[in-house]
């Protein structure tokens, strides 16, 4: 009986060596597979989702900073000039109108304008207004420049 006993006892359609608890995991490892590339996915998502997030950061932190040096750069002018009324006002704006977003996407506009330059007493009140293209809010920065008075 050696040889054959062994054979019989193992069962129809069962290999040499493997048990035939083996044979009911035929796709665990196709299972196993897929669940690996949803966690990869999913996990990929969440790091662009994080990207995403701070690119937007970034810009508004961009258009903050455009927002200063205009404001910086109209107050030197101003501090340079020895006679106030010679300030090329119109020209400030239109840099500021070009250097920030007016519209969002939709085609919504402010309801202000971009760049204000208002005379105050000895000095001008400069007021800029962008959208945050992120979340679509209006965004200000006010800056007063006071000026030397003349001897």
């Amino acid at each position: 009986m050696g040889r054959d006993a062994t054979v019989n006892q193992m069962g129809p359609g069962t290999a040499p060596g493997r048990s035939k608890g083996a044979r009911d995991q035929h796709g665990g490892g196709l299972i196993e597979a897929l669940l690996a590339l949803l966690l990869l996915a999913s996990s990929t998502l969440g790091t662009l989702a994080a990207f995403t997030g701070a690119e937007r950061g970034n810009h508004s932190a961009l258009l903050r900073l455009a927002a200063v040096d205009l404001a910086a750069d109209a107050a030197e002018e101003l501090r340079a000039l020895a006679v106030t009324t010679d300030w090329a006002v119109a020209t400030w704006q239109a840099a500021a109108a070009t250097r920030l977003p007016s519209r969002a996407s939709g085609g919504a506009a402010l309801d202000a304008p971009v760049a204000e330059a208002v005379p105050d007493g000895s000095g001008w009140r400069l007021t800029l207004r962008w959208l945050d293209p992120a979340g679509g809010a209006a965004q200000s920065l006010t800056r007063r420049v006071d000026l030397a008075a003349a001897p």
